[in-house]
């Protein structure tokens, strides 16, 4: 669903990539932190008309902060990146002419989740936190030799705590937290509930076992958990499925496939 890296270097060591929805283009550093479908998955959560900030907690080099600033003219976007390279990617990218009809309502800062002060966020300000958290905690999974790729793969100590007490400070009441993580991890969301709670599995094909959950809360709003309908990324000749398609291609919202 991601397209392959473009042959021509926008720097000395990023590619640049044009997401498929054509209205975004990323520099991406060729080795390292870079979007994947996911990215594309989560920024389909918020709907068209969505309107107010949206937090992206460790933007990397853009791809979510970009595709819901293209796609919701409404929205503000401000990207969370502590890695200097990625963060300075996304910098670069804002300043393309391809992303000039969204760039001015992007911003990309520095900043460590795990370290509130850092952040130039106000408390219960942003209508819409989101986050695609590094897949392997600590002591799992084979480590990197690209430290960068291992910093943006892998949580640091603390685990998802610190990303969902952060999300439930920045949002304002009723606003929503939207996170993709392996199933694995749902436990922490429902030890750390900020309020109505939705899941949203993805198959890589009908029958295969869910490799990612789709979990969205609103803060302070009470309600049973809801499991949507599974999300189903390729038939079984192994091509894009209709709704993966339209969700990559920006055609539709997450809120759509219910």
């Amino acid at each position: 669903m991601l397209p392959k890296n473009s042959p021509g270097r926008a720097e000395p060591d990023c590619s640049r990539d044009r997401l498929p929805c054509g209205a975004v283009t990323l520099l991406q550093p060729r080795t390292g932190q870079r979007a994947t479908t996911d990215s594309l998955l989560l920024a389909a959560v918020l709907p068209d008309d969505f309107a107010g900030l949206a937090v992206d907690l460790g933007c990397g080099t853009g791809a979510i902060a970009f595709r819901i600033a293209a796609r919701c003219p409404a929205a503000r976007v401000t990207g969370i990146e502590r890695n200097a390279v990625a963060r300075a990617a996304a910098q670069a990218a804002l300043q393309l002419p391809e992303n000039a009809a969204f760039a001015p309502r992007v911003t990309i800062a520095a900043g460590d989740i795990t370290q509130r002060e850092t952040l130039p966020l106000a408390d219960a300000g942003a209508a819409a936190v989101l986050f695609n958290p590094p897949y392997f905690e600590e002591g799992r999974g084979r480590p990197s030799p690209d430290p960068v790729r291992e910093a943006a793969r892998r949580l640091p100590p603390g685990g998802l705590p610190p990303w969902l007490n952060l999300a439930s400070t920045l949002l304002a009441p009723g606003g929503l937290m939207a996170a993709i993580v392996p199933p694995a991890r749902l436990p922490a969301f429902f030890a750390h509930a900020l309020g109505a709670t939705r899941l949203t599995a993805i198959h890589t094909r009908a029958g295969a076992p869910a490799h990612r959950v789709i979990v969205t809360q609103e803060k302070g709003r009470r309600s049973d958990t809801v499991i949507a309908p599974p999300l189903i990324l390729h038939d079984d000749a192994g091509a894009p499925t209709e709704v993966a398609t339209a969700l990559a291609h920006a055609r539709i919202s997450l809120s759509a496939h219910r």
